[in-house]
């Protein structure tokens, strides 16, 4: 992924200490969730990250490789505004970004934020215990679904999305299970 790093974020990291930050972005079709890892509000592109419980962010390698690159985001104290958006199937296709920001000792920015990752979200799965409770958020960039062959399913609801008056797939589910496709009649 090409990306530039602003001058002042460069100067920045040449010193011995600096502050930095992780601002995740998921852009859900209800709405937009900002969040990000220090204890402050960042606004950045005019939106507002809020403070989150980001327990880890797993780390990326890139390559010259064609591959699909992968990313766990954890976040703890589960939310329930998030419980609700995955379990009711919010999350497909979803766009997520990470970007790491340099901050000043005001908690400022400095410059502009670096692009991490972008790509979508393609699962997740809760967590919960006597002490704890988490979210593990599963993403993946554009090229996770190269392979997939898309196409339609034979049943009367994918019929129907495309046919809505067509009942022809209404009893392809009571049909014979073994169609022998190409094998002759013997």
């Amino acid at each position: 992924m090409t990306r530039s790093i602003h001058a002042d974020v460069i100067t920045e990291l040449a010193k011995d200490d600096f502050n930095s930050a992780d601002l995740i972005r998921f852009d859900f079709s209800a709405g937009s969730q900002y969040l990000n890892s220090s204890n402050y509000p960042v606004v950045y592109d005019s939106n507002t990250y809020t403070p989150a419980d980001i327990v880890s962010i797993s780390s990326l390698s890139e390559s010259t490789d064609l591959k699909v690159g992968t990313l766990n985001i954890e976040i703890g104290g589960a939310n329930q505004t998030y419980i609700a958006l995955f379990f009711n199937n919010y999350y497909v296709g979803v766009r997520a970004r990470w970007y790491r920001i340099i901050l000043d000792d005001a908690m400022a920015t400095i410059g502009d934020p670096i692009l991490m990752f972008d790509g979508e979200i393609s699962g997740w799965k809760g967590g919960d215990s006597a002490s704890k409770s988490s979210l593990t958020i599963s993403c993946a960039s554009h090229w996770a679904n190269f392979d997939t062959i898309s196409g339609r399913k034979t049943n009367q609801n994918s019929q129907q999305a495309h046919f809505p008056s067509d009942l022809g797939m209404e009893y392809a589910s009571h049909t014979i299970r073994d169609i022998r496709w190409g094998r002759g009649n013997g």
